[in-house]
């Protein structure tokens, strides 16, 4: 399976299990390995026929600035499937989704979820 793999894509929303939380603008950086064939795309050298990553950077950076939820579990179920929705070449998905504010408050290296997918769960 061919990837392609798009890491440290910076992105902010409203996010959070309590109020104090979610009333501070929060940073993420979002990483996302995405799993296609590229047969027909090296033949035929065309974006039409891969996708389009500035597309889909700005898709997660959207996601993130909109959905709002209690937790980043949610949101890299909600970035899943509105890649799986506007890529139909996308067949399966690998996202980590990473708060920046809780690694400084709690003085570790990485908060972060990651989720696996594929095409056949949507």
């Amino acid at each position: 399976m061919d990837k392609i793999i798009l890491n440290g894509i910076l992105a902010s929303g409203f996010y959070g299990c309590t109020k104090e939380e979610r009333s501070v603008i929060q940073d993420f950086k979002i990483d996302l390995t995405m799993s296609l064939d590229f047969e027909k795309s090296v033949k035929s050298d065309s974006l039409e026929d891969t996708i389009d990553y500035p597309l889909a950077i700005e898709l997660v950076k959207n996601t993130v600035r909109e959905f709002g939820s209690n937790l980043i579990e949610t949101l890299a179920e909600e970035i899943s499937k509105k890649l799986f929705t506007n890529f139909s070449i996308l067949e399966k998905l690998e996202i980590e989704v990473k708060k920046c504010a809780s690694e400084k408050s709690f003085h570790l290296d990485k908060v972060a979820v990651k989720i696996k997918r594929a095409r056949k769960n949507y």
